[in-house]
C-alpha cells in the first residue's frame, strides 16, 4: 500500500473557473479549480494533461469586474472521476511581477 506524505503547502478550497493547456492541446480548454495554494491547484477538467501546462485563472473582483492570470505548472497527479480529470498542477515559480493578483488571494486565503 502507498503511503501518503505530508504536504508541503496548506491549501484552501477556492472555487473558480480556469483554462489549461499543454503542448498537445492548441486550444485552452475549460476547468473548474476547487482549491488553490502555494504549491498549486487541483482542477476538473475534461483535458487530457500532461508535462508543462499553462494555467489561466479568472479571478472575480469585489465589483464584479473578473482579471485573469496565466501561470506554468507541472501535472503532479491525476485521477479519473466520472467523465472528467481530477488533476493537480505543481506551480514553477510563483513571483510578485508575474501573479501579484494571485499572490495576494493566497494570502488572504492562507493567513
Amino acid at each position: 500500500m502507498q503511503r501518503k506524505t505530508p504536504r508541503t503547502f496548506k491549501r484552501a478550497s477556492y472555487i473558480a473557473l480556469a483554462a489549461v493547456r499543454n503542448q498537445s492541446t492548441t486550444a485552452p480548454i475549460e476547468a473548474h479549480v476547487v482549491n488553490i495554494g502555494f504549491g498549486g491547484v487541483a482542477v476538473y477538467t475534461r483535458a487530457e494533461l500532461g508535462g508543462q501546462i499553462e494555467v489561466t485563472l479568472f479571478h472575480e473582483e469585489v465589483k464584479g469586474k473578473t482579471i485573469t492570470e496565466t501561470l506554468w505548472g507541472q501535472l503532479a497527479w491525476k485521477k479519473t472521476v466520472g467523465s472528467l480529470n481530477a488533476c493537480g498542477i505543481e506551480f514553477g515559480n510563483l513571483n510578485p511581477e508575474d501573479h501579484a493578483v494571485t499572490l495576494a488571494l493566497l494570502e488572504a486565503l492562507l493567513k
